[in-house]
């Protein structure tokens, strides 16, 4: 929404209040001492008054014609530094001076040293001006600025014209995870061949993979008859190869405040959408098809099951950062039927639950998706790991007496889990990628056909 207002300031005020009071105290002496000159003074006053506020219309009807554009990076990545460019553009045969500006930036970002977003400029008639401030990123998301605010005054100081617009073109900035850049076409392969080694079926058939020479018996595929082989034994031999299959996977995400709290760049949530980010490094141009997504503090977010692409990597990344920096307890109850059906299930599917495990509630989704028959790890970024990495050793005692209550609580409902056959892992900063790729791998060699 756009507002540009007029208004008096104080010594505007000021003028208009001694007008009032000259006035009133010299129109008894007029009629008394017949000394009509005095009408002058008060006279006088009120044309400056009028002349502003002529002149402050004026270029009120300026100011609101400017033409703003803030200039931002489509991503950025966590940790870097962005420069952020105000565009002014006058059209207009009106000079604007004295003007004062400033540009509220999101409360996530922090503003380097030597750069200001707010300041003084003038606008010449037909000219573009532009303001330039940097920041630096921390925090996977979607950082949303505020509005910019202009202020400048008519040429006697006596009404100010305010600009207040925060529906500009660009308004946040999408920071990814690091670990984007940290991965070269190298990294790609090697872990992608690493893992198409780990992700086989018990049952054979055709892949890269090689198992085992045998005799040949009536309907097997003569192409993978081994000539060699034959000649060497006198009689056909087959080779065999273990199969691969398409394996759905669906990464599940329930958010709580817990999971969003502590320093950007270094919480929960950040480590795991990190996490996520390698994953889908690692199953680019591969048959499976990976799902997301993310409910509990945000309106259910869902990224149906597909195969992974470099192209879908910036729309699953899209869906990570689209939540909010802060959240509150999302009190509408949760329709697991339309994420069910958005997510395009088409069999036996494993679902890696990613939670912080504080509400009992949580086992009857569990409970749903084991009846489905589906494949359920449930993965537990405990809240004491992951806050005390960088806590000195006396605070980090504290921390642990404090968070005892909770981590009982989430202790006793893992114990749950495991009691139902569910396998629930207790995962910190430095091993969350680790068991995610480890659950992937064992779901992959033992899912038949």
């Amino acid at each position: 929404m756009r507002q540009v207002a007029v208004g008096i300031n104080n010594f505007g005020r000021i003028l208009l209040i001694a007008i009032g009071f000259s006035i009133g105290f010299l129109i008894p002496i007029i009629y008394l001492e017949t000394i009509p000159w005095l009408i002058s003074i008060p006279t006088t006053f009120y044309i400056f008054v009028v002349t502003g506020w002529i002149y402050s219309r004026i270029k009120a009807t300026a100011v609101e014609k400017l033409r703003i554009r803030r200039i931002l990076p489509e991503r950025v990545l966590d940790g870097d530094e962005v420069e952020v460019v105000i565009e002014i553009i006058n059209d207009s045969f009106i000079g604007i001076y004295n003007v004062e500006y400033i540009d509220y930036y999101p409360e996530t970002l922090h503003l380097l040293e030597g750069t200001s977003n707010k300041g003084s400029l003038a606008i010449p008639p037909k000219s573009r001006v532009e303001i330039r401030y940097r920041l630096r990123v921390h925090g996977i998301g979607k950082h949303q600025f505020k509005a910019f605010y202009l202020k400048t005054s008519d040429i006697l100081a006596l009404f100010t014209i305010e600009l207040y617009d925060d529906r500009l073109e660009k308004s946040f900035i999408r920071c990814y995870p690091k670990s984007l850049a940290e991965l070269s076409q190298l990294a790609i392969y090697t872990r992608r061949k690493y893992l198409s080694g780990l992700h086989r079926t018990v049952e054979l058939g055709y892949s890269m993979e090689f198992k085992d020479i045998r005799k040949y018996v009536p309907g097997d595929v003569i192409k993978f008859i081994d000539w060699k082989a034959t000649a060497r034994r006198m009689s056909l031999m087959i080779r065999e190869y273990y199969r691969e299959v398409e394996n759905d996977i669906v990464i599940m995400i329930r958010l709580s405040e817990s999971m969003l709290a502590g320093r950007l760049g270094k919480r929960k949530y950040d480590y795991i959408v990190n996490s996520i980010s390698r994953l889908i490094m690692e199953m680019i141009d591969t048959s499976d098809r990976l799902g997301i997504v993310i409910f509990g503090g945000v309106k259910p977010l869902v990224k149906p099951l597909a195969r992974v692409r470099i192209t879908g990597y910036r729309e699953i990344m899209d869906l990570l950062t689209e939540i909010p920096f802060k959240i509150e307890r999302f009190e509408e109850r949760i329709d697991y039927s339309y994420i069910f059906s958005r997510l395009r299930m088409r069999g036996k599917t494993l679902f890696l639950y990613i939670t912080d495990l504080e509400d009992e509630e949580e086992l009857t989704l569990i409970e749903i998706l084991r009846l489905m028959k589906h494949t359920v790890y449930v993965i537990s970024p405990s809240t004491t790991r992951f806050a005390i990495e960088e806590m000195e050793e006396m605070d980090r005692l504290a921390f642990q007496v404090i968070r005892f209550r909770e981590d009982r609580l989430r202790t006793g409902l893992m114990d749950r889990l495991l009691r139902m056959g569910v396998i629930s892992i207790d995962v910190g900063p430095e091993t969350i990628l680790e068991e995610i790729l480890e659950r992937i791998s064992r779901f992959k060699r033992l899912t038949p056909s």
